[in-house]
């Protein structure tokens, strides 16, 4: 009995021993096939990328040997062009020799415009303002023509006929210049009168005809500004020379 037993037991032995192995050697194979199956994959793509490769380089040295070429090319053409420029101007200044007028260079507008524009507005300004500030001088009368004067105020002149008046404004002919008094004829009347009740200035004549107050105090004023020149002419003339007495 013992012995079958042990029979049992070794044979049982041997067959878990038996599939145990087996069991390995089939995991082994799978993971072997399965490993060279991810290289045979490796195989594949490796010589694709090394083709690429060189194929991008290729590519690289064939671009690279064109562009040196194509500068060559274009470097000698330029060199070329400026050799043929070069001999047609020395050919014109050899049959011109009068120099060529260059163009002037205008320089375009800069920021600096804005800021010049509005420094040479200001100096305007300041001059404008120098100007109107700045005493002008008084307007040149307009005068009458020599020997011609008018009458200032309203005259009364004795005649054989009676009594002749004359008006502000009459125009009367100087016949003969006394200083203070002046010998004038109307027409046929010849008068004596003060100087300052004459004038030959044409705008004070205006005023004189004018019947408004303002223009008869500005000829009121006229006329004494007359006589006061008339006064200080006559005692310039009665006072002697120095030394003389």
């Amino acid at each position: 009995m013992s012995c079958i037993i042990g029979a049992s037991i070794r044979s049982a032995s041997n067959f878990g021993s038996c599939s145990f192995a087996r069991l390995t050697r089939i995991c082994l194979l799978k993971a072997a096939d399965t490993l060279w199956q991810q290289i045979a994959a490796m195989k594949t793509i490796v010589p694709i990328g090394v083709i690429v490769l060189v194929a991008f380089g290729i590519f690289a040295v064939l671009s690279l040997m064109q562009r040196e070429s194509t500068n060559k090319l274009i470097q000698a053409d330029a060199s070329g062009f400026f050799q043929e420029k070069k001999q047609e101007a020395e050919l014109a200044r050899r049959s011109n020799p009068e120099p060529i007028s260059q163009r002037p260079v205008v320089s375009g507008p800069s920021w600096l415009d804005p800021i010049q524009n509005a420094i040479e507005d200001c100096w305007r300004a300041i001059k404008s303002i120098g100007h109107r500030n700045r005493p002008q001088p008084p307007p040149q009368p307009r005068l009458a023509p020599p020997g011609v004067y008018f009458t200032l105020t309203y005259l009364s002149v004795r005649n054989r006929s009676g009594i002749t008046n004359l008006y502000p404004g009459t125009r009367v002919i100087c016949v003969k210049d006394e200083g203070p008094v002046l010998l004038v004829k109307e027409g046929k009347i010849e008068f004596e009168a003060e100087r300052q009740y004459f004038t030959n200035d044409l705008a004070v004549a205006g005023l004189a005809v004018k019947n408004d107050a303002e223009a008869q105090q500005q000829v009121a004023s006229y006329i004494a500004q007359q006589q006061q020149a008339i006064e200080q002419r006559d005692d310039k003339r009665k006072t002697p020379p120095l030394g003389q007495h």
